[in-house]
């Protein structure tokens, strides 16, 4: 009996079909991380800039974006905490937790230095070359890798609980790759909405 629920698992794993490369790059990765020893539903109002998201990118001293784009991020956020029963208020008035959000762009260039091999002799023969015959040495050359990748993070701070003008983040939704992906516009905000969706704890 057993070994036929086995014939039978095998079979029904083996007709899935593997996605292609071009369905894995259309979706941008969503990562979320909370602390397992917060309860949520004592959380009932919040801060958020309307506005401006942050920037934090070792290519320019900008520290925040202002245009359509962070307006866009914004109100997806703020529609996805309203809908799990938070209120936004203004930071003056004392706030359960406030929302963070930035982006985090880091570009690296890496250049080597390739030195070809020294080629001597004839293949299948293990004696070296005299002067002038058989051997060779390629010019060296320089290998350049480019790496660029920006990330939009989404921070829930506690300011309940502050200490030492620090609040404690309590969960947290990495998403990227903000410059790989395909229609990245309409990707990051069906990302925001899928961060929502696998933190079910969130719901008040």
């Amino acid at each position: 009996m057993k070994r036929f629920f086995f014939l039978v698992l095998i079979a029904t794993f083996s007709c899935m079909e593997k996605p292609s490369t071009g369905d894995l790059v259309k979706d941008m990765v969503v990562q979320t991380n909370k602390d397992i020893t917060v309860d949520f539903k004592t959380f009932s109002t919040y801060a958020l800039p309307l506005d401006t998201i942050g920037l934090v990118s070792n290519t320019t001293e900008t520290s925040a974006i202002v245009s359509n784009y962070s307006k866009a991020v914004v109100n997806a956020v703020k529609r996805n905490f309203d809908n799990q029963g938070y209120q936004r208020v203004e930071l003056n008035q004392n706030p359960d937790f406030g929302v963070n959000i930035f982006v985090v762009n880091d570009l690296n260039v890496f250049q080597s230095v390739v030195y070809p091999n020294y080629y001597y002799g004839y293949p299948g023969y293990g004696f070296g070359s005299y002067y002038g015959y058989g051997g060779y040495y390629g010019y060296p050359y320089v290998n350049t890798q480019v790496y660029n990748q920006a990330i939009l993070v989404i921070e829930f701070a506690d300011l309940k609980t502050i200490q030492n003008d620090n609040a404690r983040v309590v969960w947290t939704a990495n998403i990227g790759d903000l410059i790989t992906s395909v229609d990245q516009n309409a990707k990051v905000l069906e990302a925001i909405n899928q961060a929502f969706v696998q933190s079910p704890y969130l719901k008040k």
